[in-house]
């Protein structure tokens, strides 16, 4: 009822009043977080960052990197979490850390030998990721375009987020339009416009052109849109292949 209620509020001159409140706790987060010298920079994502966020439905994703000093066993990824976890019991728009966890990196890992995550990967290249704090990252790791193998990750991940989402989210059109349209940005990246044009045009994906308000309040059939991401994943594997 409360998200419905600030939905709604977004057609009235109160979404200032919700913009502000989001930079207000955008700002005590990276206070938060930077207290902590485990922490080397942090980048903010999403909607938010795109100035395109639907207050009460878009949540900040921000991406923590830490020093390379800094390994998993030690207390810092703890100590962030509850830091974190402090500022949200205040602004719970910042989303819940257990689905934000997965965006710490640890430049220990990466000094270890093993890759950034896709996801970052990506976003750093394409450059989505906007500098909130800290140093510069090592631009070496992260050279060239988005490779096909990158591209297929990300789809993989996709698949894998629309297949274990819970009910009650997945049966709601706003979230099928966000998946559609991270399909439709994969095929520009992996330069198959043809492929992005015919998702766009797709009978069954009309509504991809609605405000993600009025999704909010449609009904989904999850089973026949999941049926139709895949159909779609599978053609542009083949046309990848």
């Amino acid at each position: 009822m409360l998200q419905s209620l600030i939905l709604l509020l977004n057609q009235t001159p109160l979404s200032h009043g919700f913009r502000r409140l989001y930079a207000l706790g955008l700002r005590l987060l990276i206070a938060a977080l930077a207290k902590n010298p485990a922490v080397f920079c942090i980048f903010g994502c999403g909607s938010y960052f795109d100035e395109r966020a639907t207050y009460g439905l878009s949540d900040i994703d921000l991406i923590i990197v830490l020093h390379d000093r800094v390994k998993r066993s030690d207390a810092a990824p703890r100590e962030i979490a509850h830091a974190y976890e402090r500022v949200r019991r205040i602004f719970p728009f910042l989303g819940r850390w257990y689905e934000k966890e997965a965006n710490l990196i640890f430049l220990s890992d990466i000094e270890a030998g093993f890759p950034f995550p896709e996801s970052f990967r990506v976003r750093f290249k394409t450059g989505r990721l906007v500098p909130l704090y800290g140093g510069p990252m090592p631009r070496d790791f992260l050279t060239g375009p988005v490779t096909i193998s990158e591209v297929l990750a990300e789809l993989n991940t996709l698949i894998r987020l629309s297949l274990v989402t819970e009910l009650r989210p997945a049966r709601r059109m706003v979230f099928w339009k966000r998946i559609f349209s991270k399909l439709i940005a994969l095929a520009e990246l992996a330069e198959l416009p043809r492929m992005a044009a015919d998702i766009r045009a797709h009978d069954e994906l009309t509504f991809l052109d609605n405000t993600d308000t009025r999704l909010f309040f449609r009904v989904a059939q999850p089973e026949q849109l999941f049926s139709l991401l895949l159909q779609m994943a599978r053609r542009m594997c083949d046309f990848v292949q």
